[in-house]
């Protein structure tokens, strides 16, 4: 269903194009960004990470939004955080009200990814089926690292506004993840975007907010869920943050052989990376593309701010560094577009919702 959607996008996408010449401005720039980014997206293509169908598909639809006038790509912005914050808004009251006994569901068992995930469908919001995972807040997502895979982009797109109530809310909800990355991203990004001495007031208030919220779930019997995912991830183990390891033990030789290879430079499509479980992370990518594909994809990423030497481009890319360096899913749909459209939003200085 998700490729079929890409393809119908892109076709909607070519339409526009060829029917509305007047909403778009192309130069030099960004052609030269287009070549960069075909060449990353063929050399992922090849190395398994994704098919040559999906990925000319989104090539499409990502060429319509970067060929946008600003705009074009300021009203894009502004639908997708409004009606994201909207949907998110929505799911997160089902889902307190759910575990309040407030409001009462009966869930399906759905399986998503090829029963890489199996959820409980409360139709506002899912839940993981197993235990350990369940009460942590992901929404209509497959689980809460991909809410902070979808939310911080945007929020951060929009130059962390939080004068902005679609911004507030998008915040609030990724709260409610207990996503270690997404708290971090989150801290380091607002510092980045407001580091001041007025910006104290902010950064304490979202503290005590978390604070409070860690509190009241151990005290409501929670405190196996935060061991799991705030208070162990944070442990200092073998020389690294316990939550910073996003590979097995056993993918872990196999990468460390790899580096020790020539296909270091090319990616490895002799590792089959589906028998080690649900990595993920740089190694993974680095196992898939090598270090010419990481290349062209840190290329890709970086050229915004290179390209303009603006302060807050260039902290917008560092934050997305930091997100795929846990994740290493650069090509997604909510990473790319967003980059496209908060690089051309902070470069301009515009405010959304001021």
């Amino acid at each position: 269903m998700r490729p079929l959607t890409f393809v119908i996008t892109a076709l909607v996408s070519l339409f526009l194009g060829f029917t509305e010449s007047g909403r778009f401005f192309v130069t030099r720039k960004h052609l030269l960004f287009t070549l960069f980014l075909f060449l990353s997206l063929f050399w992922n293509a090849i190395g398994g990470d994704g098919t040559l169908r999906s990925f000319s598909a989104k090539f499409l639809i990502w060429i319509y939004l970067l060929s946008l006038n600003s705009d074009s790509k300021q009203y894009v912005l502004q639908f997708i955080t409004k009606w994201t914050a909207c949907l998110v808004l929505v799911s997160l009251i089902c889902y307190l009200l759910f575990f309040l006994d407030v409001l009462s569901i009966n869930p399906t068992l759905i399986s998503c990814n090829n029963n890489g995930y199996i959820h409980w469908n409360y139709y506002a919001f899912t839940v993981n089926a197993k235990p350990v995972y369940m009460h942590r807040f992901m929404g209509f997502f497959m689980e809460p690292g991909h809410v902070t895979m979808g939310i911080v982009p945007l929020i951060l797109a929009n130059g962390f506004d939080l004068k902005n109530k679609y911004v507030r809310i998008l915040f609030i909800c990724e709260l409610f993840t207990l996503s270690l990355a997404g708290y971090v991203t989150l801290f380091v990004g607002y510092l980045l975007f407001h580091g001041s001495v007025r910006s104290l007031k902010p950064i304490l208030g979202g503290i005590f907010f978390v604070s409070l919220l860690l509190y009241f779930a151990d005290l409501a019997g929670f405190s196996d869920i935060l061991d799991a995912f705030i208070w162990n991830r944070l442990e200092y183990r073998d020389g690294d943050i316990a939550g910073n390891n996003r590979v097995t033990a056993e993918f872990e030789k196999a990468y460390q052989s790899f580096i020790r290879s020539s296909e270091v430079w090319t990616g490895d499509i002799r590792i089959d990376i589906t028998k080690y479980g649900g990595i993920s992370g740089y190694k993974k990518y680095l196992v898939q593309n090598g270090i010419i594909g990481l290349s062209f994809t840190l290329l890709v990423y970086g050229f915004n701010y290179l390209m303009s030497f603006k302060y807050k481009v260039g902290a917008f890319t560092l934050i997305l560094f930091m997100l795929l360096f846990q994740n290493a899913y650069p090509f997604w749909f909510c990473m790319m577009a967003m980059y496209i459209l908060g690089c051309d939003n902070l470069k301009n200085g515009r405010a959304i919702y001021a």
